[in-house]
């Protein structure tokens, strides 16, 4: 079994389209990370399917005590680490479209692998898509490797982003 985390701010339809493009047997848990402090995230304004609501829990700034607009996302990856209770979390934004069998793909992968990265094609401002850059990512891992790794560095919350080069290198 696998936790999705997904992390949004203020993009309800684009969330409700991640979601939807969900269909995985394994995904048992889906952690939903709003980082948007001036309105609550509610399941009743995102569009689902019914068999994913059971699995879903929203998370919204004050669960964790924040009031004041910070880049919070590498405080929350780490939360999503925390808080899972699967040993496997895949991580994806909400701009995240998984094709047919990708987050099944992820569960196979990490039955061999301590972590592993799918690309997400964009167009939006090219006019072709490439297969080789990787645009975009999600990336799923067993919970001890992120451990191992240090998870995210929280100190990024003030660079508004850098904080993935970062947590990529440790990795490599």
């Amino acid at each position: 079994m696998i936790t999705l985390a997904v992390f949004t701010y203020n993009r309800e339809q684009r969330l409700s389209q991640c979601l939807q493009s969900i269909n995985s047997t394994f995904a048992n848990e889906i952690l939903l990370f709003n980082d948007d402090e001036t309105k609550d995230m509610d399941i009743s304004r995102l569009k689902l399917p019914a068999n994913l609501e059971k699995h879903i829990k929203i998370y919204n700034p004050i669960d964790f005590g924040y009031t004041d607009r910070l880049f919070r996302k590498p405080i929350y990856l780490n939360k999503a680490v925390e808080i899972s209770k699967n040993d496997t979390i895949l991580f994806s934004d909400d701009d995240g479209i998984f094709s047919s069998g990708a987050v099944d793909a992820h569960v196979k992968a990490l039955q061999d692998f301590p972590f592993c990265a799918g690309s997400i094609i964009r167009n939006r401002l090219l006019k072709w898509k490439s297969k080789s850059i990787l645009q975009g990512t999600n990336y799923s891992f067993q919970k001890q490797f992120i451990k191992d790794v240090g998870g995210y560095d929280e100190n990024y919350i003030n660079s508004r982003g850098s904080g993935d080069l970062d947590f990529w290198y440790r990795i490599y």
